[in-house]
Protein backbone atom coordinates (compact mmCIF):
# COMPACT_ATOMS: atom_id res chain seq x y z
CA UNK A 1 0.00 0.00 0.00
CA UNK A 2 1.29 3.43 -1.14
CA UNK A 3 0.38 6.71 0.37
CA UNK A 4 0.11 9.69 -2.28
CA UNK A 5 -0.55 13.15 -1.05
CA UNK A 6 -1.37 16.24 -3.82
CA UNK A 7 -1.89 19.62 -3.01
CA UNK A 8 -0.87 22.87 -4.05
CA UNK A 9 0.65 23.27 -7.42
CA UNK A 10 -0.21 19.78 -8.58
CA UNK A 11 -3.82 20.81 -7.90
CA UNK A 12 -3.99 24.44 -9.01
CA UNK A 13 -6.27 24.22 -12.08
CA UNK A 14 -8.72 21.73 -13.59
CA UNK A 15 -6.94 20.06 -16.02
CA UNK A 16 -3.74 19.40 -13.12
CA UNK A 17 -6.83 17.84 -11.19
CA UNK A 18 -7.56 15.65 -14.20
CA UNK A 19 -3.46 14.23 -14.09
CA UNK A 20 -3.83 13.51 -10.82
CA UNK A 21 -7.09 11.73 -11.38
CA UNK A 22 -5.35 9.92 -14.19
CA UNK A 23 -2.22 8.93 -12.11
CA UNK A 24 -4.93 7.67 -9.44
CA UNK A 25 -6.68 5.27 -11.55
CA UNK A 26 -3.30 3.68 -12.83
CA UNK A 27 -2.73 2.70 -8.99
CA UNK A 28 -4.50 0.22 -7.19
CA UNK A 29 -4.99 -0.07 -3.03
CA UNK A 30 -3.43 3.48 -2.43
CA UNK A 31 -4.46 5.82 -0.13
CA UNK A 32 -5.04 9.39 -1.53
CA UNK A 33 -4.97 12.46 0.19
CA UNK A 34 -5.67 15.97 -1.46
CA UNK A 35 -4.98 19.25 0.34
CA UNK A 36 -6.07 22.96 -0.25
CA UNK A 37 -5.97 23.68 -4.19
CA UNK A 38 -3.05 26.39 -4.58
CA UNK A 39 -2.59 29.69 -2.68
CA UNK A 40 -6.08 28.45 -0.47
CA UNK A 41 -4.07 28.18 3.33
CA UNK A 42 -2.62 31.10 2.62
CA UNK A 43 -5.99 33.37 1.47
CA UNK A 44 -7.58 31.72 4.69
CA UNK A 45 -5.35 32.78 6.87
CA UNK A 46 -5.26 36.15 5.26
CA UNK A 47 -8.98 36.01 5.95
CA UNK A 48 -8.89 34.91 9.57
CA UNK A 49 -5.97 37.94 10.15
CA UNK A 50 -8.88 40.37 8.67
CA UNK A 51 -11.36 39.35 10.85
CA UNK A 52 -8.97 39.44 13.90
CA UNK A 53 -8.74 42.81 12.97
CA UNK A 54 -12.42 43.61 12.20
CA UNK A 55 -12.09 44.67 9.09
CA UNK A 56 -14.89 42.69 7.52
CA UNK A 57 -15.11 44.68 4.03
CA UNK A 58 -11.78 43.75 3.30
CA UNK A 59 -12.32 39.80 4.72
CA UNK A 60 -15.47 40.20 2.29
CA UNK A 61 -13.43 40.96 -0.45
CA UNK A 62 -10.92 38.19 -0.24
CA UNK A 63 -13.81 35.61 0.53
CA UNK A 64 -15.03 36.53 -2.80
CA UNK A 65 -12.19 36.20 -5.00
CA UNK A 66 -11.40 32.48 -3.49
CA UNK A 67 -14.74 31.52 -3.38
CA UNK A 68 -15.09 32.74 -7.50
CA UNK A 69 -11.59 30.54 -7.73
CA UNK A 70 -13.09 27.61 -6.89
CA UNK A 71 -16.04 28.67 -8.65
CA UNK A 72 -14.25 28.85 -12.04
CA UNK A 73 -12.72 25.72 -11.05
CA UNK A 74 -16.12 23.92 -10.89
CA UNK A 75 -17.11 25.03 -14.30
CA UNK A 76 -13.94 23.83 -15.84
CA UNK A 77 -13.89 20.64 -14.18
CA UNK A 78 -17.31 18.90 -13.95
CA UNK A 79 -18.55 17.83 -17.55
CA UNK A 80 -22.21 17.51 -16.41
CA UNK A 81 -24.42 20.25 -15.27
CA UNK A 82 -25.74 18.30 -12.06
CA UNK A 83 -22.20 17.75 -11.00
CA UNK A 84 -21.50 21.54 -11.57
CA UNK A 85 -24.51 22.30 -9.45
CA UNK A 86 -23.95 19.52 -6.92
CA UNK A 87 -20.44 21.42 -6.05
CA UNK A 88 -21.82 24.79 -6.19
CA UNK A 89 -24.27 23.72 -3.59
CA UNK A 90 -21.21 22.59 -1.68
CA UNK A 91 -19.00 25.78 -2.24
CA UNK A 92 -22.01 28.18 -1.70
CA UNK A 93 -22.50 26.13 2.12
CA UNK A 94 -18.80 26.23 2.83
CA UNK A 95 -18.38 30.16 1.89
CA UNK A 96 -21.67 30.94 3.55
CA UNK A 97 -20.19 29.73 6.79
CA UNK A 98 -16.96 31.64 6.20
CA UNK A 99 -19.10 34.57 5.81
CA UNK A 100 -20.81 34.32 8.66
CA UNK A 101 -17.58 34.94 10.88
CA UNK A 102 -17.43 39.17 9.02
CA UNK A 103 -21.09 39.43 10.85
CA UNK A 104 -20.41 38.18 14.41
CA UNK A 105 -17.59 38.00 16.97
CA UNK A 106 -14.26 36.14 15.73
CA UNK A 107 -12.71 34.08 18.22
CA UNK A 108 -9.92 31.00 18.05
CA UNK A 109 -13.07 28.92 17.96
CA UNK A 110 -13.88 30.21 14.40
CA UNK A 111 -10.32 30.47 13.37
CA UNK A 112 -10.89 26.33 13.89
CA UNK A 113 -13.81 26.39 11.78
CA UNK A 114 -12.15 27.93 8.62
Amino acid sequence: MKIVKFGGSSVSSAAKIKDVVSLIKKENKNIIVLSAFEGTTNTLIEITDHLYRKNSDEANKIIDCLKNKYSELISELYATQECKSLAEELLNKYFATIRSFTEDLFTMFEEKTI
